[in-house]
Protein backbone atom coordinates (compact mmCIF):
# COMPACT_ATOMS: atom_id res chain seq x y z
CA UNK A 1 0.00 0.00 0.00
CA UNK A 2 1.17 3.59 -0.73
CA UNK A 3 1.75 6.40 0.71
CA UNK A 4 -1.73 8.58 1.03
CA UNK A 5 -1.49 11.68 -0.53
CA UNK A 6 -1.75 14.52 1.48
CA UNK A 7 -4.68 16.97 2.30
CA UNK A 8 -4.66 20.47 2.47
CA UNK A 9 -7.96 22.74 3.16
CA UNK A 10 -7.79 26.36 1.65
CA UNK A 11 -10.19 28.74 3.41
CA UNK A 12 -10.31 31.76 0.64
CA UNK A 13 -12.62 34.11 -1.06
CA UNK A 14 -9.81 35.70 -3.14
CA UNK A 15 -9.84 34.23 -6.81
CA UNK A 16 -6.44 34.99 -7.32
CA UNK A 17 -5.25 32.95 -4.45
CA UNK A 18 -7.72 29.86 -4.85
CA UNK A 19 -6.69 29.69 -8.49
CA UNK A 20 -2.62 29.91 -7.68
CA UNK A 21 -2.48 27.20 -4.74
CA UNK A 22 -4.79 25.28 -6.33
CA UNK A 23 -2.38 24.90 -9.16
CA UNK A 24 1.08 24.22 -7.08
CA UNK A 25 -1.41 21.87 -5.41
CA UNK A 26 -2.01 20.05 -8.33
CA UNK A 27 1.75 19.98 -9.30
CA UNK A 28 2.15 18.73 -6.70
CA UNK A 29 -0.27 16.13 -6.26
CA UNK A 30 -2.11 17.41 -3.40
CA UNK A 31 -5.94 17.06 -2.76
CA UNK A 32 -7.36 20.48 -2.64
CA UNK A 33 -10.62 21.14 -0.24
CA UNK A 34 -11.46 25.31 -1.19
CA UNK A 35 -14.17 26.49 1.26
CA UNK A 36 -15.07 30.56 1.01
CA UNK A 37 -15.96 30.65 4.69
CA UNK A 38 -14.86 29.13 8.34
CA UNK A 39 -18.53 27.75 8.40
CA UNK A 40 -18.23 25.92 5.17
CA UNK A 41 -15.61 24.57 6.50
CA UNK A 42 -16.44 23.12 9.49
CA UNK A 43 -19.43 21.54 7.40
CA UNK A 44 -16.99 19.87 4.43
CA UNK A 45 -16.75 16.30 4.34
CA UNK A 46 -13.65 16.10 1.71
CA UNK A 47 -10.27 14.68 2.20
CA UNK A 48 -8.21 13.67 5.45
CA UNK A 49 -6.94 17.14 6.07
CA UNK A 50 -2.89 17.99 6.95
CA UNK A 51 -2.84 21.51 6.34
CA UNK A 52 -5.34 24.42 6.63
CA UNK A 53 -4.48 27.88 4.82
CA UNK A 54 -7.09 30.17 6.16
CA UNK A 55 -7.17 34.11 5.28
CA UNK A 56 -7.24 35.89 9.03
CA UNK A 57 -10.68 37.70 7.63
CA UNK A 58 -12.69 34.77 7.30
CA UNK A 59 -11.60 33.92 10.89
CA UNK A 60 -12.50 36.90 13.26
CA UNK A 61 -15.15 36.61 15.43
CA UNK A 62 -15.80 36.70 19.17
CA UNK A 63 -13.29 34.82 21.05
CA UNK A 64 -11.64 33.05 18.02
CA UNK A 65 -13.94 30.56 18.07
CA UNK A 66 -14.04 30.00 14.48
CA UNK A 67 -10.04 28.97 15.58
CA UNK A 68 -10.36 26.60 18.20
CA UNK A 69 -13.18 25.17 15.74
CA UNK A 70 -11.03 24.62 13.11
CA UNK A 71 -8.60 23.54 14.96
CA UNK A 72 -10.32 20.62 16.73
CA UNK A 73 -12.22 19.49 13.49
CA UNK A 74 -9.14 18.97 11.84
CA UNK A 75 -7.28 17.86 14.50
CA UNK A 76 -3.70 17.37 13.85
CA UNK A 77 -3.83 19.21 10.72
CA UNK A 78 -1.73 22.58 10.96
CA UNK A 79 -3.20 25.98 10.53
CA UNK A 80 -1.38 28.78 8.81
CA UNK A 81 -3.11 31.86 8.31
CA UNK A 82 -2.69 34.22 5.71
CA UNK A 83 -3.27 37.95 6.35
CA UNK A 84 -2.22 41.33 4.33
CA UNK A 85 0.07 43.67 6.28
CA UNK A 86 -2.78 45.43 7.88
CA UNK A 87 -3.87 42.90 9.63
CA UNK A 88 -1.49 41.69 12.24
CA UNK A 89 -4.24 42.24 15.43
CA UNK A 90 -5.99 39.47 13.60
CA UNK A 91 -3.01 37.30 13.11
CA UNK A 92 -2.20 37.69 16.75
CA UNK A 93 -5.63 36.59 17.89
CA UNK A 94 -5.46 33.41 15.87
CA UNK A 95 -2.00 32.56 17.11
CA UNK A 96 -3.12 33.04 20.31
CA UNK A 97 -6.23 30.41 19.83
CA UNK A 98 -3.93 27.73 18.07
CA UNK A 99 -2.89 28.77 14.66
CA UNK A 100 0.58 27.36 14.33
CA UNK A 101 1.94 30.27 12.28
CA UNK A 102 1.17 33.00 9.34
CA UNK A 103 2.30 34.07 6.00
CA UNK A 104 1.84 37.13 4.37
CA UNK A 105 -0.62 37.54 1.01
CA UNK A 106 -0.61 37.46 -1.51
CA UNK A 107 1.58 34.02 -1.23
CA UNK A 108 4.26 33.57 -3.24
CA UNK A 109 4.47 30.15 -5.40
CA UNK A 110 7.98 29.53 -3.11
CA UNK A 111 6.09 29.86 -0.15
CA UNK A 112 3.29 27.73 -1.01
CA UNK A 113 5.32 24.87 -2.09
CA UNK A 114 7.31 24.69 1.36
CA UNK A 115 3.98 24.77 2.81
CA UNK A 116 2.88 21.96 0.67
CA UNK A 117 6.11 20.32 1.10
CA UNK A 118 5.55 20.22 5.12
CA UNK A 119 1.83 19.05 4.67
CA UNK A 120 3.57 15.76 2.22
CA UNK A 121 5.72 14.95 4.90
CA UNK A 122 2.68 14.92 7.69
CA UNK A 123 0.54 12.59 5.42
CA UNK A 124 3.67 10.08 5.21
CA UNK A 125 3.70 10.22 9.21
CA UNK A 126 0.06 9.70 9.88
CA UNK A 127 -1.42 5.74 10.01
CA UNK A 128 -2.08 4.68 6.35
CA UNK A 129 -6.18 3.76 5.84
CA UNK A 130 -7.59 1.90 3.85
CA UNK A 131 -9.72 3.51 1.61
CA UNK A 132 -13.49 3.62 1.81
CA UNK A 133 -15.44 1.64 -0.98
CA UNK A 134 -17.54 3.40 -3.13
CA UNK A 135 -20.64 1.35 -1.64
CA UNK A 136 -19.40 -1.36 -0.09
CA UNK A 137 -21.46 -4.07 2.15
CA UNK A 138 -20.92 -1.42 5.23
CA UNK A 139 -23.37 0.95 3.16
CA UNK A 140 -21.32 4.24 3.81
CA UNK A 141 -20.48 6.17 0.83
CA UNK A 142 -18.40 9.36 0.52
CA UNK A 143 -19.08 10.43 4.02
CA UNK A 144 -23.42 9.48 3.65
CA UNK A 145 -24.70 6.78 5.68
CA UNK A 146 -27.08 4.16 3.94
CA UNK A 147 -27.88 0.71 4.12
CA UNK A 148 -31.67 0.56 2.73
CA UNK A 149 -32.18 0.14 -0.84
CA UNK A 150 -32.91 3.42 -1.81
CA UNK A 151 -29.67 4.70 -0.82
CA UNK A 152 -27.51 2.22 -2.23
CA UNK A 153 -29.76 2.95 -5.63
CA UNK A 154 -28.72 6.60 -4.68
CA UNK A 155 -25.11 6.28 -4.19
CA UNK A 156 -24.95 3.57 -7.62
CA UNK A 157 -26.47 6.34 -9.46
CA UNK A 158 -23.90 8.92 -8.16
CA UNK A 159 -20.86 6.54 -8.90
CA UNK A 160 -21.99 6.05 -12.57
CA UNK A 161 -22.59 9.77 -13.32
CA UNK A 162 -20.45 11.67 -11.04
CA UNK A 163 -17.12 10.96 -13.61
CA UNK A 164 -18.59 11.75 -16.73
CA UNK A 165 -21.79 14.79 -16.35
CA UNK A 166 -21.23 18.34 -15.92
CA UNK A 167 -24.00 19.25 -14.18
CA UNK A 168 -26.81 17.58 -12.31
CA UNK A 169 -29.92 18.64 -10.53
CA UNK A 170 -30.19 17.35 -6.54
CA UNK A 171 -33.66 17.09 -4.87
CA UNK A 172 -35.66 16.29 -2.20
CA UNK A 173 -36.94 17.50 1.04
CA UNK A 174 -35.26 19.94 3.37
CA UNK A 175 -32.79 18.52 5.57
CA UNK A 176 -32.31 14.98 3.75
CA UNK A 177 -28.62 15.37 2.79
CA UNK A 178 -28.19 17.27 -0.57
CA UNK A 179 -25.28 18.88 -0.26
CA UNK A 180 -24.09 15.94 1.11
CA UNK A 181 -24.67 14.17 -2.41
CA UNK A 182 -23.22 17.16 -3.72
CA UNK A 183 -20.34 16.54 -2.34
CA UNK A 184 -19.77 13.02 -2.57
CA UNK A 185 -20.62 13.57 -6.48
CA UNK A 186 -17.29 16.41 -6.40
CA UNK A 187 -15.43 13.28 -3.96
CA UNK A 188 -15.43 10.56 -6.88
CA UNK A 189 -15.35 12.94 -9.80
CA UNK A 190 -12.68 14.11 -11.71
CA UNK A 191 -12.33 17.68 -9.95
CA UNK A 192 -11.65 15.98 -6.67
CA UNK A 193 -8.40 17.57 -6.25
CA UNK A 194 -10.06 20.95 -6.73
CA UNK A 195 -12.59 23.32 -4.87
CA UNK A 196 -15.57 22.90 -4.15
CA UNK A 197 -17.88 26.39 -3.43
CA UNK A 198 -20.79 25.68 -2.09
CA UNK A 199 -23.33 29.00 -2.00
CA UNK A 200 -26.51 29.30 -0.79
CA UNK A 201 -28.62 30.96 -3.30
CA UNK A 202 -31.30 32.70 -0.81
CA UNK A 203 -28.48 35.17 0.37
CA UNK A 204 -28.38 37.40 -2.39
CA UNK A 205 -25.84 39.83 -0.67
CA UNK A 206 -23.71 37.01 -0.94
CA UNK A 207 -23.71 36.06 -4.43
CA UNK A 208 -22.15 37.88 -7.90
CA UNK A 209 -22.88 36.62 -10.55
CA UNK A 210 -21.00 38.72 -13.28
CA UNK A 211 -21.79 39.16 -16.40
CA UNK A 212 -25.35 38.15 -15.78
CA UNK A 213 -25.86 40.04 -19.93
CA UNK A 214 -25.83 38.27 -22.58
CA UNK A 215 -23.30 39.77 -23.98
CA UNK A 216 -21.11 43.68 -23.57
CA UNK A 217 -24.45 45.60 -24.12
CA UNK A 218 -25.90 43.97 -21.06
CA UNK A 219 -22.99 44.27 -18.92
CA UNK A 220 -23.52 46.08 -15.44
CA UNK A 221 -20.04 47.47 -13.82
CA UNK A 222 -20.61 45.99 -9.96
CA UNK A 223 -17.72 47.42 -8.01
CA UNK A 224 -18.37 45.49 -4.74
CA UNK A 225 -19.14 42.50 -6.44
CA UNK A 226 -15.57 42.34 -8.69
CA UNK A 227 -13.81 43.26 -5.44
CA UNK A 228 -16.00 40.41 -3.74
CA UNK A 229 -14.84 38.18 -6.54
CA UNK A 230 -17.81 36.34 -8.94
CA UNK A 231 -18.87 32.92 -7.66
CA UNK A 232 -17.68 31.71 -11.03
CA UNK A 233 -14.31 33.09 -10.61
CA UNK A 234 -13.94 31.51 -7.03
CA UNK A 235 -15.20 27.82 -8.49
CA UNK A 236 -13.40 28.12 -11.88
CA UNK A 237 -11.81 24.64 -12.82
CA UNK A 238 -13.15 22.81 -9.24
CA UNK A 239 -17.19 22.51 -8.78
CA UNK A 240 -19.66 25.16 -7.77
CA UNK A 241 -22.88 24.02 -5.90
CA UNK A 242 -25.82 26.09 -5.83
CA UNK A 243 -28.34 25.44 -2.78
CA UNK A 244 -31.67 26.53 -3.62
CA UNK A 245 -31.11 27.57 -7.30
CA UNK A 246 -35.05 28.37 -7.81
CA UNK A 247 -33.75 31.39 -5.57
CA UNK A 248 -31.59 33.07 -8.19
CA UNK A 249 -32.82 36.21 -9.93
CA UNK A 250 -33.78 35.67 -13.95
CA UNK A 251 -30.77 37.45 -15.10
CA UNK A 252 -28.90 35.54 -12.88
CA UNK A 253 -30.02 32.19 -14.32
CA UNK A 254 -29.44 33.74 -17.67
CA UNK A 255 -25.70 33.92 -17.32
CA UNK A 256 -25.32 30.54 -15.18
CA UNK A 257 -26.96 28.40 -18.44
CA UNK A 258 -24.45 30.41 -20.83
CA UNK A 259 -21.74 29.21 -18.49
CA UNK A 260 -22.81 25.56 -18.78
CA UNK A 261 -23.44 25.55 -22.19
CA UNK A 262 -20.67 27.46 -23.47
CA UNK A 263 -17.94 27.83 -21.20
CA UNK A 264 -17.88 31.54 -21.19
CA UNK A 265 -18.66 34.70 -18.71
CA UNK A 266 -18.56 38.57 -19.55
CA UNK A 267 -17.55 39.85 -16.75
CA UNK A 268 -17.64 43.49 -15.99
CA UNK A 269 -15.77 46.24 -17.82
CA UNK A 270 -14.78 43.18 -20.40
CA UNK A 271 -15.67 43.30 -23.90
CA UNK A 272 -14.85 39.40 -24.65
CA UNK A 273 -15.92 36.69 -22.79
CA UNK A 274 -13.79 34.59 -20.31
CA UNK A 275 -13.24 30.96 -20.61
CA UNK A 276 -14.81 29.42 -17.58
CA UNK A 277 -14.44 25.53 -16.36
CA UNK A 278 -17.30 24.73 -13.82
CA UNK A 279 -18.77 21.99 -12.83
CA UNK A 280 -22.39 22.88 -11.86
CA UNK A 281 -24.24 21.17 -9.19
CA UNK A 282 -27.71 22.65 -8.14
CA UNK A 283 -30.18 21.47 -5.74
CA UNK A 284 -33.62 22.02 -4.52
CA UNK A 285 -36.36 21.20 -2.30
CA UNK A 286 -39.33 22.39 -4.25
CA UNK A 287 -41.29 21.80 -6.95
CA UNK A 288 -39.14 23.21 -9.99
CA UNK A 289 -41.89 22.56 -12.97
CA UNK A 290 -44.03 24.83 -10.51
CA UNK A 291 -41.70 27.45 -10.72
CA UNK A 292 -41.36 27.62 -14.17
CA UNK A 293 -45.25 27.56 -14.22
CA UNK A 294 -44.61 30.72 -12.62
CA UNK A 295 -42.10 32.21 -14.11
CA UNK A 296 -39.57 32.04 -11.46
CA UNK A 297 -37.28 29.31 -13.08
CA UNK A 298 -35.84 29.58 -16.96
CA UNK A 299 -37.38 26.28 -18.38
CA UNK A 300 -34.13 25.95 -20.42
CA UNK A 301 -32.32 26.07 -17.33
CA UNK A 302 -34.25 23.37 -16.22
CA UNK A 303 -33.49 21.12 -18.89
CA UNK A 304 -30.21 21.80 -18.86
CA UNK A 305 -29.48 20.32 -15.02
CA UNK A 306 -31.84 17.89 -15.05
CA UNK A 307 -30.24 15.97 -17.82
CA UNK A 308 -29.03 14.47 -14.36
CA UNK A 309 -31.43 14.15 -11.36
CA UNK A 310 -30.38 12.77 -8.26
CA UNK A 311 -33.06 12.54 -5.79
CA UNK A 312 -32.62 12.27 -2.26
CA UNK A 313 -35.26 10.06 0.02
CA UNK A 314 -37.03 11.45 3.37
CA UNK A 315 -35.79 10.05 6.48
CA UNK A 316 -39.45 8.35 6.48
CA UNK A 317 -38.07 6.81 3.12
CA UNK A 318 -35.54 5.06 4.96
CA UNK A 319 -36.50 3.95 8.41
CA UNK A 320 -33.35 1.30 8.61
CA UNK A 321 -30.74 3.89 8.38
CA UNK A 322 -31.74 5.73 11.36
CA UNK A 323 -30.28 3.61 14.28
CA UNK A 324 -27.05 3.55 12.37
CA UNK A 325 -27.43 7.11 11.46
CA UNK A 326 -28.36 7.82 15.49
CA UNK A 327 -25.42 6.35 16.05
CA UNK A 328 -23.11 7.91 14.09
CA UNK A 329 -24.27 11.10 15.24
CA UNK A 330 -23.91 10.29 18.83
CA UNK A 331 -20.04 9.61 18.51
CA UNK A 332 -19.86 12.57 16.09
CA UNK A 333 -21.69 15.12 18.48
CA UNK A 334 -19.58 13.60 21.67
CA UNK A 335 -16.28 13.91 20.07
CA UNK A 336 -17.34 17.74 19.79
CA UNK A 337 -19.14 18.24 22.82
CA UNK A 338 -16.42 16.19 25.03
CA UNK A 339 -18.99 13.46 26.04
CA UNK A 340 -18.32 10.11 26.58
CA UNK A 341 -21.19 8.59 24.69
CA UNK A 342 -20.25 5.82 22.35
CA UNK A 343 -24.11 5.03 20.84
CA UNK A 344 -27.44 4.18 21.42
CA UNK A 345 -29.17 1.33 22.99
CA UNK A 346 -31.18 -1.08 20.87
CA UNK A 347 -34.11 0.54 22.59
CA UNK A 348 -33.19 4.21 21.84
CA UNK A 349 -32.60 3.36 18.35
CA UNK A 350 -36.13 1.43 17.62
CA UNK A 351 -37.57 4.90 19.19
CA UNK A 352 -35.67 7.20 16.74
CA UNK A 353 -36.53 4.53 13.88
CA UNK A 354 -40.28 4.77 15.05
CA UNK A 355 -40.93 8.80 15.25
CA UNK A 356 -41.97 10.88 12.52
CA UNK A 357 -38.94 13.21 11.00
CA UNK A 358 -40.18 16.06 9.26
CA UNK A 359 -37.06 18.02 9.41
CA UNK A 360 -35.44 14.76 8.00
CA UNK A 361 -31.83 13.95 8.42
CA UNK A 362 -30.83 17.73 9.83
CA UNK A 363 -33.91 16.90 12.55
CA UNK A 364 -32.19 13.74 13.71
CA UNK A 365 -29.16 15.30 14.63
CA UNK A 366 -30.35 17.82 16.22
CA UNK A 367 -32.45 15.28 18.50
CA UNK A 368 -29.58 13.25 18.25
CA UNK A 369 -26.86 16.24 19.68
CA UNK A 370 -29.74 17.07 22.58
CA UNK A 371 -29.56 13.40 23.97
CA UNK A 372 -26.23 13.56 23.66
CA UNK A 373 -25.92 16.19 26.19
CA UNK A 374 -28.68 15.38 28.62
CA UNK A 375 -27.44 11.04 28.24
CA UNK A 376 -26.46 9.54 32.03
CA UNK A 377 -24.66 7.11 30.55
CA UNK A 378 -21.98 6.11 27.78
CA UNK A 379 -24.79 5.74 25.80
CA UNK A 380 -28.09 7.17 25.08
CA UNK A 381 -31.51 5.56 26.23
CA UNK A 382 -34.58 5.07 24.96
CA UNK A 383 -35.11 7.85 28.23
CA UNK A 384 -32.80 9.90 26.25
CA UNK A 385 -34.63 9.89 23.23
CA UNK A 386 -37.44 10.55 24.84
CA UNK A 387 -36.85 14.10 26.39
CA UNK A 388 -35.11 15.19 23.71
CA UNK A 389 -37.81 14.55 20.71
CA UNK A 390 -39.86 17.69 19.82
CA UNK A 391 -43.59 16.82 20.67
CA UNK A 392 -44.37 16.93 16.74
CA UNK A 393 -41.78 14.22 15.93
CA UNK A 394 -43.03 11.68 18.33
CA UNK A 395 -44.59 8.98 16.33
CA UNK A 396 -45.04 8.05 12.30
CA UNK A 397 -48.82 7.74 11.90
CA UNK A 398 -50.16 4.93 9.64
CA UNK A 399 -52.09 5.36 6.61
CA UNK A 400 -55.47 4.85 8.78
CA UNK A 401 -54.05 7.88 11.88
CA UNK A 402 -52.58 4.93 14.28
CA UNK A 403 -49.10 4.99 15.01
CA UNK A 404 -46.71 2.16 13.35
CA UNK A 405 -46.14 0.39 16.53
CA UNK A 406 -50.04 0.09 17.55
CA UNK A 407 -51.09 -2.12 14.42
CA UNK A 408 -51.19 -5.83 15.63
CA UNK A 409 -49.09 -8.40 14.32
CA UNK A 410 -51.30 -10.03 11.98
CA UNK A 411 -51.94 -7.04 10.10
CA UNK A 412 -48.21 -6.44 9.85
CA UNK A 413 -47.06 -9.63 8.16
CA UNK A 414 -50.61 -9.27 5.99
CA UNK A 415 -48.87 -6.43 4.49
CA UNK A 416 -45.91 -7.40 4.41
CA UNK A 417 -46.81 -10.57 2.85
CA UNK A 418 -48.78 -8.37 -0.33
CA UNK A 419 -45.75 -6.18 -0.71
CA UNK A 420 -43.34 -8.73 -1.10
CA UNK A 421 -45.52 -10.82 -3.14
CA UNK A 422 -45.74 -8.01 -4.99
CA UNK A 423 -42.02 -7.39 -5.29
CA UNK A 424 -41.43 -11.25 -6.44
CA UNK A 425 -44.17 -10.66 -9.27
CA UNK A 426 -42.26 -7.74 -10.87
CA UNK A 427 -38.43 -9.26 -10.59
CA UNK A 428 -38.09 -6.68 -7.67
CA UNK A 429 -39.75 -3.83 -9.76
CA UNK A 430 -40.97 -1.26 -7.50
CA UNK A 431 -42.66 0.80 -9.92
CA UNK A 432 -44.21 -2.16 -11.49
CA UNK A 433 -45.27 -3.42 -7.61
CA UNK A 434 -46.34 0.11 -7.17
CA UNK A 435 -49.07 -0.24 -10.23
CA UNK A 436 -49.95 -3.58 -9.21
CA UNK A 437 -50.59 -2.60 -5.50
CA UNK A 438 -52.63 0.26 -7.05
CA UNK A 439 -50.26 2.93 -5.15
CA UNK A 440 -47.35 5.39 -6.39
CA UNK A 441 -43.82 4.60 -5.84
CA UNK A 442 -43.15 6.91 -3.44
CA UNK A 443 -46.14 5.10 -1.12
CA UNK A 444 -44.37 2.23 -1.66
CA UNK A 445 -41.37 2.98 -0.42
CA UNK A 446 -43.11 4.46 2.88
CA UNK A 447 -44.94 1.42 3.09
CA UNK A 448 -41.93 -0.54 3.21
CA UNK A 449 -40.22 2.21 5.74
CA UNK A 450 -43.21 1.66 8.31
CA UNK A 451 -42.63 -2.47 7.96
CA UNK A 452 -39.19 -1.50 8.92
CA UNK A 453 -39.72 0.05 11.67
CA UNK A 454 -41.75 -2.06 13.27
CA UNK A 455 -38.75 -4.81 12.21
CA UNK A 456 -35.79 -2.90 13.70
CA UNK A 457 -38.10 -2.10 16.99
CA UNK A 458 -38.87 -5.97 17.38
CA UNK A 459 -34.93 -7.08 16.73
CA UNK A 460 -34.08 -4.51 19.30
CA UNK A 461 -36.69 -5.81 21.83
CA UNK A 462 -35.57 -9.68 21.24
CA UNK A 463 -32.19 -9.05 21.35
CA UNK A 464 -33.13 -7.65 25.10
CA UNK A 465 -35.43 -10.41 26.05
CA UNK A 466 -38.64 -8.52 25.47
Amino acid sequence: MGMQRPGVLLIDDEPDQIRLVGEVAEAAGIDLLTCVSAEAALRAAGPRIDLILADVRLLQGPGGCAVRALCERYRPARLVVTAGRAEVGGVVEAIGHGARDYVDKPMTVACLRELLHQASLAAARRPLLTPAPVAGAGGDFCGMIGRSLVMQELFGLIARVAPRTRSALITGETGTGKELAARAMHAIGPRRSRGFVAVNCGAADGLSFAGAGAGPEGLEDDGEAAGRGDVFAVADRGTLFLDGVDALPLHAQACLLRVIETGELFTPGSVEPRRIDVYVLASTSHDLRRAIAAGRLRADLFLQLALIELHLPSLGERRDDIPRLGAAFARECAARLGRRVFGLTPEAGARLAGAEWPGNVRELRNVIERACLLADGDQITERDVARALPDRVRAAPSPDGRAVFDASPEELAEARERVERALASTGGNKAAAARLLGISRRALYRRLARLAARRVRADALASLGG
